[in-house]
């Protein structure tokens, strides 16, 4: 696929010394290609309090084939949420949404690094 094809995302947190990551493009090569936006590893840690999140903002209309994560350390408080609006949150997966967050839905401060955080598309 040309340029004009690919997926285009932006950095959707509130915490506020990560709105400056930068969302990348790549292709996730196999049998198939597929298009992909990310986030880079963090290199240190990321303090959640309850209700922090971080995750990709989607611009384009493009259709989610699966969300990769992974974290220094199995978190069960940190969980993959998806919404359309930006204003409801799923745990499933919504092919068509706009928004994909990893959020702490604890009462208490989590910390993590992230190892991968792709959004695959169809």
């Amino acid at each position: 696929k040309d340029a004009i094809n690919m997926p285009i995302g932006t950095i959707y947190t509130n915490i506020s010394n990560l709105k400056t990551l930068p969302v990348q493009n790549d292709i996730m090569t196999g049998n198939k290609a597929f298009q992909l936006l990310k986030l880079n590893k963090t290199l240190e840690f990321i303090p959640f309090n309850p209700n922090d999140y971080i995750g990709i903002e989607i611009k384009t209309n493009s259709n989610i084939k699966e969300v990769k994560y992974k974290l220094d350390q199995k978190n069960e408080n940190l969980k993959i949420q998806y919404s359309i609006y930006g204003n409801e949150w799923k745990t499933y997966k919504i092919t068509n949404a706009k928004f994909i967050r990893l959020v702490n839905t604890s009462t208490t401060n989590q910390t993590a690094k992230i190892e991968q955080f792709d959004i695959v598309f169809e």
